[in-house]
């Protein structure tokens, strides 16, 4: 889930929010589920350890969309996630992550978009934990 369209405070709390009952949900059924995490790239100071912590507890990757409320991902504020995933990488295959880039063709406000049509259905199959 993405939501760098809130302030990032907001999204810190509940990203790491997220991240624990996702996990709690892959734990309970080990045999059927993995997750990936959700970071609030909105905060460069909290991405870091949000994804540290993430991977921490078990997580396997986190997923992240094309754009952070606007803002382009090769943008520098964001080179803290970067160098965070590049740490994690080269970590080794035992402890590597994943990392899903999702396209989306909105670039603000998920609301906002799906009431004007702006969202395909492509962008809501391939997240479907939005609904």
């Amino acid at each position: 889930m993405t939501l760098y369209t809130l302030e990032a405070e907001a999204n810190k709390g509940l990203a790491a929010s997220i991240n624990d009952g996702l996990i709690a949900l892959a734990r309970g059924h080990p045999d059927k589920f993995s997750c990936m995490a959700t970071v609030p790239l909105q905060d460069p100071s909290a991405v870091a350890d949000e994804l540290g912590r993430a991977k921490k507890t078990g997580h396997i990757g986190v997923m992240i969309i094309s754009n952070v409320a606007g803002m382009n991902l090769n943008d520098r504020s964001l080179d803290v996630f970067w160098a965070k995933v590049s740490e994690l990488i080269s970590l080794g295959l035992q402890t590597c992550i994943c990392l899903f880039i999702k396209e989306t063709t909105c670039s603000t406000n998920w609301i906002s978009c799906c009431q004007s049509g702006i969202v395909r259905s492509a962008d809501l199959l391939g997240t479907p934990y939005l609904f």
